[in-house]
């Protein structure tokens, strides 16, 4: 019996090992899965949620895993893959506060300020045929689509918006010479070079988020989709062993199960064979 309890405890062991490491690579995949939704949709409640599996994970690794027999010599493995999968989160929502500080300051505020300055050059325009109005008109209109391909690209992440983004800022930039010559007064003059710097600086701003989101990109992949799939490799090594040694434990099991049933069946029929020994003496 006690043969049979020890072999027993082995594979409830083994399988309560096994049960661990699903729950981990559950979680795992939870992880990834919130912090794509968080970098896509950022909010307070995602980040909270990730925070407290974060938080459960860990905790997981540092108290079932360590006190675990069969993965205690892995949880440590398993925590730093786990702490540097976190650390690349972290690194992650830097860039993504960098990248909604240069949207609001470097791209809209320009923006704002440039939508101004042309309501003031055509205030300042005092007939409806002077020469300026042509070119003001083209410039406005490549403005407006700049805008709303910058924020086509700041929501969707499309390159082709960003591309167009930079062509029509481009166009912007290069109408506003021929309109400092054909202004008419210092108003328009001093708001036309106004103008061009607000549009430099729009697009340096255009400049500065694709890097941010290049770099965003670069960090998904090595900081959290790496990293996340690192854990599951480690993850898979432990099952795999984890099924070997269950796979043996169950075998060591049968095998003592079927021993005792032997050691049963020997014993029976000594007995029998006592009790007709004895029945014959008796006899």
């Amino acid at each position: 019996a006690n043969v049979l309890s020890r072999a027993w405890d082995d594979v409830r062991r083994v399988r309560e090992s096994d049960k661990l490491l699903v729950l981990l690579e559950s979680e795992a995949s939870r992880l990834q899965n919130l912090i794509h939704r968080y970098i896509n949709q950022p909010s307070q409640e995602v980040l909270t949620e990730i925070l407290g599996l974060h938080g459960e994970v860990l905790s997981t690794l540092r108290n079932r895993g360590a006190a675990d027999p069969v993965l205690s010599g892995s949880a440590d493995e398993l925590r730093t893959v786990t702490e540097r999968f976190l650390q690349g989160f972290g690194e992650v929502r830097a860039v993504q506060t960098m990248i909604s500080h240069t949207y609001e300051n470097d791209v809209i505020k320009p923006a704002k300020e440039m939508a101004g300055l042309y309501a003031i050059i055509e205030g300042a325009i005092g007939k409806r045929e002077a020469l300026l109005l042509p070119s003001l008109g083209k410039s406005r209109e490549a403005f407006t689509t700049s805008l709303v391909a910058a924020n086509a690209f700041y929501l969707s992440l499309a390159t082709d918006a960003a591309d167009e983004a930079k062509r029509s800022i481009a166009t912007v930039e290069q109408t506003i010479p021929v309109m400092i010559d054909l202004a008419e007064n210092n108003l328009q003059r001093t708001a036309l070079t106004a103008l061009a710097q607000r549009a430099a600086a729009f697009r340096d701003g255009l400049k500065t988020l694709s890097e941010q989101f290049a770099t965003r990109t670069s960090l998904l992949k090595t900081a959290i989709d790496d990293n996340q799939a690192v854990m599951i490799a480690v993850i898979n090594k432990l099952s795999s062993q984890m099924t070997l040694r269950e796979l043996q434990a169950q075998g060591s099991f049968d095998h003592t199960l079927a021993d005792i049933y032997q050691n049963v069946a020997l014993v029976t029929f000594g007995l029998l064979v006592l009790i007709g020994a004895l029945w014959l003496l008796q006899r």
